[in-house]
């Protein structure tokens, strides 16, 4: 098929199968087919904010890579991640890196002391630890958006919305809340597996929209903090010139045998 666009040799022939609608995309689907895990990973740089899309469907619309829309990666069914970096950027950002090798990588823990009890009953997930390296917007004062999903039986595959913590203060920053953090939840775990996953997304939020920070993973979340002793769960986000830290806890829930 022909592409639109002369000049570029050999990929004009590709060029017309990344139209809308076309045969090419048509057979590559819509959505994560059945047995299957898709890790799909778009580019938001902080300033290609328009025009906004939300094919995702959460209410929060992004702008554009520099050649396609942010969340034009998205499969119905995928985990789908953004990261700051244009769309030639993105294949050597540290960020998008550490998600495929996380993806690429992913092996469960050993289970927790106690024979691996399964997790059952209502539980808080609490933001403890945040640690951003630069400012994504540098004009406003933005509010940092720290949305929080978990995955209630684990493997990455079903993450679930539980809640955002809103926090106004310009990055960089350290801010260490401790025990005294804020929570979200409560979920409720169907004592089907030992483990859950815990996914943070941070943005900041400004009148235009939001600017993506950094998406953080948390495998394999056992242990509690309140009926464990289990301090705090952390992830480091390697991003360009430096790191971003999180750290999260469980709380209220600890496992239980199957009766």
């Amino acid at each position: 098929m022909p592409g639109t666009i002369g000049g570029f040799g050999r990929w004009n022939a590709t060029g017309g199968d990344m139209l809308p609608g076309s045969p090419f995309l048509r057979a590559m689907g819509t959505a994560e087919p059945p047995g299957e895990r898709y890790v799909a990973i778009g580019g938001a740089p902080p300033w290609l904010p328009f025009p906004r899309h939300d094919y995702d469907g959460d209410g929060v619309a992004h702008g554009h890579d520099g050649l396609v829309p942010s969340e034009s990666p998205f499969l119905s069914g995928d985990e789908h991640y953004l990261v700051p970096a244009h769309h030639g950027a993105l294949p050597a950002d540290p960020q998008t890196l550490a998600l495929i090798a996380g993806a690429l990588g992913r092996r469960p823990s050993d289970a927790p002391p106690g024979g691996g009890a399964s997790l059952a009953g209502p539980a808080t997930i609490r933001l403890e630890y945040a640690a951003i390296s630069g400012d994504h917007d540098r004009w406003t004062a933005d509010e940092n958006r720290f949305k929080i999903s978990v995955d209630p039986d684990g493997g990455g595959d079903g993450f679930v919305p539980l809640g955002e913590v809103a926090y106004r203060r310009d990055a960089p920053f350290t801010q260490d809340w401790g025990d005294n953090g804020p929570s979200v939840g409560p979920v409720q775990l169907p004592g089907t597996s030992p483990r859950i996953d815990v996914r943070l997304d941070v943005t900041e939020a400004d009148p235009w929209g939001r600017q993506v920070v950094a998406t953080a993973v948390f495998p394999d979340v056992m242990l509690s903090d309140d009926l464990d002793g289990m301090g705090y769960y952390e992830a480091v986000v390697p991003v360009a010139g430096g790191r971003d830290v999180f750290r999260l806890s469980l709380n209220g829930v600890s496992g239980l045998k199957p009766r």
